[in-house]
């Protein structure tokens, strides 16, 4: 009912000549959640230093989430977050003919739990709808992503590998690199490197991937004495390791740039051949990246230029860690030169002001492939 509301409503704005574009952003996620503040809603200044007006929309606070659906299994709050969302939505939806390009991250219905495109089938009268995706959502919902890459009126994406599905769908797919705030990042100092910090951050569900590797971390350990691990993670589990200090992201005296300039090699590892890892861009990259600190990684989801012994270690496979690492860690001459090529690589490549041009040739309406 509420779709076919929305079809009824929608109409694409008509615009006077000289009138400034607008275009209205939705972000699936939270304000201040990475996915969705640097993809979506940090542009803003750079729309606007083009004289296009650029509206940043949010469906729900974070405390909110957090408390109805994240952190519960009470289903009266979880179908009460829901239906916050989806009346937001509706009204915002309501709102479309006053701009000349949406621009939704993923779906119309965040979080929501339907399974088709009924949505954004009807929002495509509008005329102007273009989807973002940056990691493989179809894995848990298939035929929605699948329903809305059809259905929009073209497609944004973070990585390559997201680009080639895509396309399987709608011919209109333009890649967008995965822009972010660098210079808020500190650039590693390194000393002479008589001790080697090796570091990781992230999620409690990526947390798997460095027990994945947790065998080949204990060589490395009993090898280099000199060697020491720090990971910033909310959870803490016993890896065999005897040189490890954990931060967490919820310790009161919590310092995220300290904590990170601590490490003088960041590790990714995705050691699991799949969608998932293979279309995600790392933001943990591109966070060791930005602070000059030598990056080992798998070589899957990983930012478009890392290349191995360019600007980066790559361990192609499990048993491959062992052998990556001490090679790295036995040249310190290395570890620096490595740090401050994905420096260098950050700055050229995804860079807001380098890659407005193209985000806003997709935008626009009278663009397409």
């Amino acid at each position: 009912m509420c779709a076919k509301y929305l079809a009824v409503m929608l109409k694409p704005r008509q615009g006077n000549k000289g009138t400034r574009k607008k275009i209205l952003a939705l972000p699936y996620y939270g304000k201040g959640r990475s996915g969705a503040q640097e993809r979506i809603a940090d542009w803003q200044p750079f729309f606007e230093e083009r004289g296009i007006e650029y509206y940043v929309h949010w469906s729900y606070e974070n405390k909110f989430y957090e408390e109805n659906l994240m952190l519960t299994t009470n289903s009266f709050k979880q179908y009460k977050f829901y239906f916050k969302v989806l009346l937001d939505r509706v009204r915002v939806a309501l709102t479309f003919h006053q701009y000349d390009s949406i621009w939704i991250q993923r779906g119309f219905m965040p979080l929501f739990p339907y399974k088709n495109g009924l949505f954004e089938k009807q929002l495509k009268k509008h005329g102007n709808v273009i989807y973002d995706f940056y990691d493989a959502d179809y894995e848990s919902n298939y035929d929605l992503v699948v329903d809305t890459i059809k259905s929009g009126d073209k497609i944004t994406v973070a990585s390559e590998f997201l680009e080639n599905f895509c396309k399987q769908f709608n011919p209109n797919v333009f890649y967008v690199p995965f822009s972010f705030k660098y210079n808020n990042y500190p650039v590693k100092e390194y000393g002479n490197l008589d001790e080697i910090t090796i570091g990781w951050m992230g999620s409690i569900d990526n947390f798997r991937y460095v027990k994945d590797i947790a065998p080949q971390l204990v060589e490395i350990e009993k090898k280099f004495p000199q060697v020491k691990f720090v990971f910033v993670c909310r959870e803490k589990a016993d890896l065999g390791l005897k040189r490890l200090t954990y931060h967490s992201f919820a310790d009161s005296d919590f310092d995220f740039f300290k904590h990170l300039s601590e490490f003088d090699i960041g590790i990714n590892p995705l050691v699991k051949y799949h969608d998932r890892t293979k279309a995600k861009v790392s933001f943990k990259c591109l966070e060791y990246m930005s602070l000059g600190i030598a990056l080992a990684t798998s070589p899957f989801g990983i930012p478009k230029g890392l290349t191995h012994n360019e600007n980066c270690v790559v361990a192609d496979r499990l048993e491959d860690w062992d052998e990556k690492l001490s090679a790295l860690i036995a040249n310190k001459v290395e570890i620096k030169r490595l740090g401050a090529e994905a420096r260098k690589l950050v700055e050229e490549n995804f860079d807001y002001a380098k890659n407005i041009d193209g985000l806003i040739k997709a935008l626009n309406k009278s663009i397409y492939q």
